[in-house]
């Protein structure tokens, strides 16, 4: 997920055989492709072989699974009457200790604690996603740079100094907690060495959380106890009703580079040229330095023909300087030395296997359509009893 909180996709991979030995092979592949920097989770579909390679190649990285396969599998395996249940413990916050114990009462309640299938199965499934659609990132970036949100609420410190550096879709997250701040208020007071316990209430006096604050002239650490933050990457409305406490604007502390409108600033790395590569990453990185560029230019008929007489000039410089030296062939003909010598390689049709993925099944009865209804006189499906031609005839 990108800066825009849109999804983002590093690479693909095609494999004719979905075995363990295949998954750790494309895990490794994109580990050598991200210079070896493993990611903080995985997300799948829960296949066997995938979990295994995900084990032996990143055995610190959390493996989790999609929130929509596992909804359509509690459809399968659960009964209907189940299911509202099971969802609310899917996207529940809170401390471990309380999904325990709403989780052996949620097994109480529906008589499913011998089923230590169905128990270790669905445990591994509890996890929180946001279902988020694909968007144009480059026009997210050109609306982030050009505007900024205008505060709507009455806490105008905090919520500018968010709009200044979230982008516009986390901005609005961000937004929306603080609103939500309006049914919280403060409560006990708790001071430690060093640190401060928040005691957050709920006006209602449903719900009670805990907000740690570290050092509250710096503002170090802030952290609730809902853990919104860790999950989502947005700061929850706990910890804005103790920033609006303090009248502090958005600390570090609770801003993710990722989620900020900086996101994409000092991404590209300093990276040691190969023979076959050499071009590729010249490329990537004039391209990474022009694009912000050509996207302010784009905003304004001035700048557009300034950079446009630019690039023609410099093109027209070009191409004089290839024809007086040369350089055009030469640079072909070193190109064409640095490359490996290939044998050629007989490409074959790849070997018939049988399909992984999910076999032909049954219809759960949320995909069954409903029965027509029939007359109970003629049985037939176009009129009810109440409608039927034959008891229209008798009377």
């Amino acid at each position: 997920m990108n800066h825009h909180r849109s999804t983002t996709i590093f690479a693909c991979a095609i494999v004719s055989h979905e075995t363990v030995e295949s998954f750790e092979w494309f895990i490794r592949t994109l580990l050598v492709a991200m210079y070896n920097k493993e990611p903080r989770s995985i997300i799948t579909d829960g296949d066997r072989a995938m979990r295994k390679a995900i084990r032996a190649v990143l055995p610190n990285t959390d493996h989790r699974l999609c929130a929509w396969h596992i909804e359509r599998n509690a459809a399968r395996y659960l009964h209907h009457s189940m299911i509202p249940g099971f969802r609310k413990l899917i996207y529940m916050r809170g401390t471990p200790e309380t999904f325990e114990s709403k989780w052996a009462s949620f097994l109480k309640k529906h008589n499913t604690t011998g089923k230590r299938r169905r128990r270790r199965k669905y445990r591994r499934w509890l996890t929180k996603m946001y279902m988020i659609r694909r968007r144009n990132e480059s026009q997210l970036d050109c609306e982030a740079s050009q505007s900024i949100p205008v505060a709507i609420t009455e806490h105008h410190v905090l919520e500018n100094s968010a709009a200044h550096c979230f982008t516009l879709a986390n901005f609005y997250l961000v937004q929306k907690e603080i609103k939500r701040t309006n049914m919280y208020e403060t409560g006990e007071i708790l001071e430690t060495d060093g640190s401060t316990k928040y005691l957050i209430v709920a006006k209602n006096g449903s719900k009670v959380f805990q907000v740690d604050c570290d050092d509250e002239e710096t503002l170090a650490n802030v952290s609730c106890i809902c853990l919104k933050f860790e999950c989502e990457g947005i700061p929850c409305c706990h910890i804005m009703v103790v920033l609006i406490r303090l009248g502090a604007v958005m600390p570090q502390c609770c801003v993710l580079n990722r989620c900020t409108l900086n996101a994409k600033s000092g991404s590209t790395l300093e990276i040691p040229d190969h023979v076959n590569s050499m071009k590729g990453t010249r490329l990537s990185e004039l391209l990474m330095l022009a694009k912000p560029i050509f996207e302010e230019a784009a905003c304004s008929i001035d700048e557009y023909l300034r950079w446009k007489e630019i690039l023609e000039h410099e093109r027209k410089e070009k191409r004089k300087r290839d024809d007086i030296d040369g350089e055009f062939s030469t640079h072909a003909d070193q190109d064409n030395n640095l490359k490996p010598d290939a044998t050629p390689i007989n490409v074959q049709d790849p070997e018939t296997v049988q399909s992984k993925g999910a076999p032909k099944r049954m219809k759960i009865f949320l995909d069954q359509p409903k029965p027509k209804r029939r007359c109970s006189e003629c049985k037939s499906t176009e009129h009810d009893i109440r409608t039927c031609p034959r008891i229209k005839r008798r009377r």
